[in-house]
């Protein structure tokens, strides 16, 4: 309770820079983090602690000597404390408005940029459409050429077609008129060589051969309906 004098003031004051000292707070700024920021507001928070501690013991000095005048103090180390305090708070704040801002900045570039290259490369595929298009074009014009040839070509074999036709349908026609006779001959031949093969048999009694012959119709019988049957399978 005994007021303080200057001693007391020095010996303070020499207190506040031992505590800066040991605390480091110059070498504070070098200190690594995600942003400048962010290691500037561990200094303010370095030093505001200290700052607390000294002005809790000066006004605890003058509210010995005059309470009032202690109170007064007291009273704007809080507004002071409360004004520290909003301004890193608002520093965040603007400092995330600004990392937005910037990352939207990169987004809009980036999209610039991507834009920019969707451009280049549809003009590059443009002038690939207009070239193969005019390719395109000549190779048609030539093919209406060689087919518009090629239809007088065939307009003037047409006849020459038509001729070839009408001799084949001839030549066809006396060819199946000759397998005709042929298929006849063959039957009178076949009917001829079984009648005379049946009267051999009858007037020699052969009646081996004749079981054999009517054994064999029964076969061709049999055979044609086991193929009828197969094929219906």
């Amino acid at each position: 309770r005994k007021p303080s004098g200057r001693l007391e003031v020095i010996q303070l004051m020499e207190a506040m820079d031992s505590m800066l000292e040991k605390a480091g707070v110059d070498k504070l700024i070098r200190v690594t983090g995600p942003s400048q920021l962010h290691n500037l507001l561990e200094l303010l928070k370095a030093e505001q602690n200290i700052y607390n501690i000294v002005f809790h013991e000066l006004i605890r000095q003058v509210s010995v000597d005059c309470v009032e005048r202690g109170q007064l103090l007291s009273k704007l180390r809080q507004r002071y404390v409360g004004l520290l305090e909003r301004i890193p708070e608002q520093m965040k704040a603007l400092y995330k408005k600004m990392m937005a801002q910037r990352l939207v900045d990169r987004h809009i570039t980036e999209e610039l940029l991507y834009f920019k290259e969707s451009v280049g490369q549809l003009a590059s595929e443009l002038y690939e459409v207009r070239e193969h298009d005019r390719k395109v074009t000549k190779e048609a014009e030539k093919a209406q050429e060689e087919l518009t040839a090629a239809m007088q070509e065939a307009a003037a074999n047409a006849n020459r077609l038509e001729e070839y036709r009408e001799l084949y349908e001839l030549q066809r026609r006396r060819l199946e008129e000759q397998v005709l006779l042929l298929a006849q001959e063959r039957d009178i031949w076949s009917s001829a060589a079984c009648d005379l093969a049946l009267k051999i048999i009858d007037s020699n009694q052969l009646t081996l051969v004749r079981r054999l012959h009517v054994s064999g119709k029964t076969l061709t019988n049999v055979l044609k309906r086991f193929i009828v049957l197969l094929a219906s399978k």
